[in-house]
C-alpha cells in the first residue's frame, strides 16, 4: 500500500467500512439502524445498543457532517484503520475490527479526532 493511498483492498474490513461509512454519511435514521442491527455482533450490540449507536451516528453527523477517507493508515482482511476527514478538513482516527468468520459481523468500532 502507499503511503498516502485513499484505497484499500476490498477485504471484508474494508466493504464493513465502506458500507458504515455510507450509512453514517446518509444521515438517515432508519439506514442507519438498519445498518448497525444487521452488520454489528450480538457482543457488541450488547454494550452498545442499536438505538443507542444510531443516535451516537446522528449526533456525530451534526459535527462533522460526511466524513471521507483520508488515508488508510492500516488494511488485513480483518481489521482496518483509517484516518477519515471532514469536509472542513477536521481528521479522525478509525478502527474497525470485524469477525473472522462469515457473516463477518463488526466486533470493534473506535473513533477519535486525529
Amino acid at each position: 500500500m502507499l503511503p498516502d493511498s485513499r484505497t484499500f483492498s476490498l477485504t471484508p474490513a474494508g466493504r464493513a467500512y465502506l458500507r458504515f461509512l455510507l450509512a453514517y454519511n446518509s444521515n438517515d435514521p432508519k439506514k442507519i439502524r438498519a445498518y448497525i442491527a444487521d452488520k454489528f455482533a450480538p457482543e457488541f450490540l450488547a454494550q452498545h445498543p442499536v438505538e443507542e449507536l444510531t443516535q451516537w451516528c446522528l449526533e456525530a453527523y451534526k459535527v462533522t457532517g460526511d466524513m471521507q477517507i483520508h488515508k488508510v493508515y492500516f488494511s488485513e482482511d480483518y481489521y482496518v484503520i483509517i484516518i477519515a476527514i471532514t469536509g472542513s478538513g477536521v481528521r479522525y482516527l478509525e478502527k474497525m475490527k470485524i469477525m473472522t468468520e462469515s457473516p463477518h459481523k463488526i466486533i470493534e468500532y473506535f473513533r477519535e479526532n486525529a
